[in-house]
């Protein structure tokens, strides 16, 4: 299995960068279709749509507090598309460095999570430079982005642009959007690439030609590479064509975009087969019927206790279910809805209130705001016979939205108290980089963000399980010295992770250079001694090769 692992490594950036130029191909193929069907808008709403994008980029970057929320799977990402972006190697770095500028890793792991976000990322660190404020800022453009194709796709099912504007306005004011486009989370961009696979299915099922099909086969081989849940577009995308075109099954050219999916997805594929026995945090099952109740209350009711969640957008979207026409229309979106809102209802991990999995909900947006659309439209048509107030509908429903979201402003300026010992573990770590001198390196738990950071760092089990790597490699390397991290692992109540900590109080000298506390949590930067001279030559030091607890932290 390792072996599997190493040639991942080494090959998905390939996988995925193909994948990504083929995509830039296919809408290339298919711009005249979409160049006639924007020509078709009026300009009045246009601008409307751009006011809306640009509003709801101003508030996730501006008032939505640009924070991580979820530790340290955002760092892990970073690190990954850092790797991608300058070594073209899909790894998370245990043991790098930057001299002078250039970065380097020393030794990597496979990581379990699927490689599209951070694909993503290592354009923009290719583009601009790696630095975790280019990863916010491109969460916070993707929000942008995403209004529009919420409006595309809802134009293109409904014809009906008032629909899409609205669909729009929804999904530009759910807080947790606002919350979660402004962190450099997976969820955002897994959201948005499903719902971009759906808008090049769509042009396929209209447009019924080669180069619309290529597209949608090449937008889904990407997008089901963010999330292991993702492969379940490709169950939508084929109920959609057996809706909207059975007789495609009958066509040879649906089986050789099956074949070219396959082929596209083969990494992907490969991936899904080395990580199937990872634990993801947990000694029990990972997908069961024992956690459908619980996940099922807690999950169906964050829609409508208007607690997280506008409760008016659900409204909406129920009503959109008494409409008499759309059906195919409302069947896709139906289904789009309930594959990703139901997935999680088996998962262990799956409750909305689950500590901040509540990001999984927002896969699930997409497919109710459009239906949360035709649920205007559907109130639109009940009073089609009274004129004078449906003259008026347009601005009072944007205007009920508009206050239904206002409620929710200050959850939307808050940082929250979850993650508070890691958020200050990345706090005084970004402190702590500060301190270190450029020829030296940091042992931690968690490397990825001093690389990050531009600073050398290594994994801190080293110092236990590769006592000779660390006192005859690594000291005679870094000649300005080698330093402890006591991050939030040190604090935890985990035997095994603090206990790699105590273990170097224990077997080096120590001088404390700085020291914050949060509650009762100690974060203090060490600078390491060697108790004992007598080592064995540092030519011996073997590098080695870390199989450790210590890299499943992550949930």
């Amino acid at each position: 299995m390792s072996e599997i692992k190493r040639v991942l490594i080494d090959s998905q950036f390939y996988f995925l960068e193909i994948n990504f130029i083929l995509i830039i191909i296919g809408f290339i193929l298919v711009s005249k279709f979409i160049k006639n069907l924007i020509l078709t808008i009026p300009r009045k709403i246009i601008y409307i749509l751009l006011g809306i994008t640009i509003s709801g980029v101003l508030i996730t970057s501006f008032v939505a507090p640009q924070t991580h929320r979820i530790y340290y799977d955002e760092d892990i990402y970073q690190n990954i598309g850092q790797n991608l972006a300058s070594l073209q190697k899909a790894q998370l770095c245990i043991d790098g460095s930057t001299v002078y500028g250039v970065y380097d890793c020393q030794n990597g792991i496979y990581n379990k999570q699927p490689y599209g976000y951070p694909y993503l990322l290592s354009i923009v660190y290719r583009l601009f430079g790696v630095s975790e404020t280019a990863s916010f800022i491109f969460n916070n453009f993707l929000l942008g982005f995403s209004i529009f194709i919420v409006f595309l796709i809802t134009f293109l099912l409904f014809k009906n642009y008032k629909i899409g504007i609205f669909a729009a306005l929804m999904y530009t004011l759910i807080p947790q959007n606002l919350l979660w486009f402004s962190t450099t989370a997976a969820e955002p961009s897994t959201a948005l690439f499903g719902a971009i696979f759906i808008l090049s299915l769509i042009i396929y099922l209209k447009e019924k030609s080669n180069r619309s099909l290529f597209l949608a086969i090449v937008t889904a081989s990407f997008a089901i590479q963010f999330r292991q849940e993702s492969i379940l577009l490709i169950f939508v995308a084929l109920l959609s064509i057996i809706i909207y075109k059975p007789s495609e099954f009958k066509s040879m050219r649906i089986y050789n975009a099956g074949l070219l999916l396959l082929a596209l997805s083969f990494g992907f594929i490969i991936h899904l087969f080395v990580t199937s026995g990872d634990s993801w945090g947990t000694t029990a099952a990972k997908f069961s019927l024992d956690y459908f109740s619980h996940n099922f209350t807690v999950n169906s009711l964050f829609y409508v206790d208007n607690i997280k969640f506008p409760i008016l957008f659900t409204l909406f979207f129920l009503s959109s279910f008494f409409a008499k026409s759309f059906l195919k229309e409302k069947i896709l979106l139906a289904v789009w809805f309930f594959c990703f809102w139901g997935v999680f209802l088996f998962f262990y991990a799956g409750s909305y209130e689950y500590g901040a999995d509540v990001r999984y909900s927002l896969v699930s947006y997409f497919p109710l705001v459009i239906l949360g659309g035709l649920g205007v439209y559907q109130l639109q048509a009940f009073l089609k016979n009274n004129l004078s107030l449906k003259s008026y509908l347009n601005p009072i429903v944007g205007i009920m939205i508009t206050i239904s979201f206002l409620k929710f402003l200050p959850q939307v300026r808050a940082e929250t108290q979850e993650g508070w010992g890691a958020r200050a573990d990345h706090l005084y770590a970004k402190e702590f980089a500060t301190l270190l001198p450029e020829n030296s390196i940091v042992l931690t738990h968690n490397p990825n963000m001093f690389h990050l950071w531009g600073k050398n760092a290594a994994q801190i089990s080293l110092a236990t399980t590769e006592k000779s790597y660390v006192n005859q490699i690594l000291f005679h390397q870094y000649e300005e010295g080698v330093y402890l991290h006591w991050n939030f692992w040190c604090n935890a109540a985990d035997s095994l992770q603090s206990s790699f900590c105590d273990n170097i109080l224990n077997d080096y000298k120590v001088d404390l250079i700085k020291e914050y506390k949060e509650n009762d949590y100690r974060y203090v930067l060490y600078r390491l001694g060697l108790k004992d001279q007598e080592e064995i030559p540092f030519q011996k030091a073997k590098y080695p090769k870390l199989e450790s607890p210590i890299f499943n932290l992550v949930k």
